[in-house]
């Protein structure tokens, strides 16, 4: 199947320069393999996303959990006379 359709492919990009000899082609593909980068384009920034706000949940957690605990332990120190 890959060998007519790289004659294809061929074929194609030798009407196009013969209509237009310095037209760029740089990637030629079928509409079918357009779609699939479209696709897996999408899925990496839904992906991504996930990733991004689950980081930036536990972050928060962190944060909202050991900013308060470490606040308070020095003034724990300091009232038993330790330093």
């Amino acid at each position: 199947m890959r060998s007519w359709l790289g004659d294809l492919v061929k074929d194609v990009l030798y009407a196009a320069r013969s209509l237009r000899g310095n037209l760029a082609l740089l990637q030629p593909m079928t509409q079918q393999d357009q779609f699939d980068a479209g696709i897996s384009e999408e899925r990496l920034v839904e992906v991504l996303w996930m990733i991004l706000r689950e980081s930036l949940a536990i972050c928060s957690i962190g944060l909202i959990v050991g900013l308060p605990l470490s606040i308070r332990r020095p003034a724990l120190r300091m009232s038993r006379g330790a330093v």
